[in-house]
């Protein structure tokens, strides 16, 4: 059951985005969230904010603010990283996932899933 919820918290942002009347980009719901403000921060610093824009579905498993707090690095550490696109990326998959979805690939993969993001990883 923690896995159920580990994934059921890293898509807030894609169920408040299934809960809008009017659809929002996944960043604009980003931005919304008072939870998420350095990847927000992060997203227009790697100037990844058309790929967000796209009419092309995505699912981002966003790391929260008390994430990024937990690494260490301050905030300007982790915008004036070098790598910052390339990590992001990693937590982007070009597909929409709902809930339902991930816990059948993680049942069918027999308790694991893997997922290729935009990053390739």
């Amino acid at each position: 059951m923690k896995w159920i919820r580990s994934i059921l918290s890293v898509c807030t942002l894609l169920l408040i985005a299934l809960a809008q009347e009017q659809p929002l980009s996944i960043l604009d719901i980003a931005k919304e969230t008072s939870e998420h403000t350095t990847f927000v921060a992060a997203l227009y610093k790697a100037d990844l904010v058309k790929t967000l824009s796209r009419a092309n579905p995505v699912t981002i498993f966003a790391p929260n603010d008390e994430a990024f707090r937990k690494t260490g690095d301050s905030s300007s550490e982790i915008l004036d990283n070098p790598a910052l696109a390339e990590i992001l990326k990693n937590h982007i998959v070009a597909k929409k996932w709902v809930v339902a979805d991930m816990i059948a690939a993680i049942d069918a993969g027999g308790g694991s899933t893997t997922l290729e993001t935009l990053g390739g990883q």
